[in-house]
């Protein structure tokens, strides 16, 4: 643990500058999601934002709770690859502040 509060101060700060640089870069990002066999790709950005979505041409006759089932697919891979990248991106962030032995998930 930090025994200098300069030191403390100085760690919270350079902390909170990656934060932001990661935020940002997270905010630029996006992530591509698709169905199963590609059938349906959607584009959400770092924020959350839905960019796009693309159905193939061959779902055209199937029915409607078939494509939707396979955009919320599509989503949930697009999502859980934003929240990968944020979790990737985040650990370590805080090493070094916390008293050894306890952790904060994601750090």
């Amino acid at each position: 643990m930090m025994q200098n509060p300069g030191k403390l101060v100085k760690a919270l700060a350079a902390m909170q500058q990656n934060m932001a640089k990661i935020q940002k870069d997270m905010e630029a990002t996006e992530f591509t999601g698709k169905s199963a066999n590609g059938l349906i790709e959607v584009v959400v950005s770092g924020k959350g934002e839905t960019k796009s979505a693309k159905m193939n041409p061959a779902l055209r006759d199937e029915d409607a709770e078939t494509i939707a089932a396979l955009f919320v697919v599509a989503f949930n891979d697009a999502y859980k690859q934003k929240e990968a990248k944020a979790a990737s991106q985040l650990k370590g962030v805080g090493a070094g502040l916390l008293p050894i032995g306890i952790n904060l998930p994601g750090m």
